[in-house]
């Protein structure tokens, strides 16, 4: 394994252990916190499209909680993100259809 290898790794391994953190936090309906995790995972690996998904999901949820449709904006991007990352991730491709869909009944798009 190279040193570069080896730091990815690390990196890799600090980023899982935030977002194993974001989603206990997540699962309580702890959202800003679990954003938080979610963003220092996001900042060790940012080629990890679950910290993306999981930002996204979390503003989503807070948008429907607070009725804040910039939060849905923000679920989107990351989605998009996510998406960007691993075109191939299905939660955010799940997701980010049902947001639209959302944003369509409250007259964003």
């Amino acid at each position: 394994m190279t040193t570069a290898d080896f730091l990815q790794a690390i990196k890799e391994k600090i980023a899982r252990q935030y977002n194993d953190k974001a989603y206990s936090h997540m699962r309580n309906r702890d959202y800003e916190t679990a954003l938080e995790y979610y963003e220092k995972g996001s900042q060790y690996d940012p080629e990890n499209a679950y910290a993306y998904y999981g930002i996204g999901f979390c503003y989503h949820s807070m948008a429907y909680q607070e009725k804040d449709t910039e939060l849905l904006e923000r679920a989107e991007e990351n989605y998009i993100r996510a998406l960007e990352v691993d075109p191939g991730h299905e939660g955010s491709r799940r997701e980010l259809e049902k947001l639209r869909k959302a944003m369509e009944q409250f007259g964003i798009r």
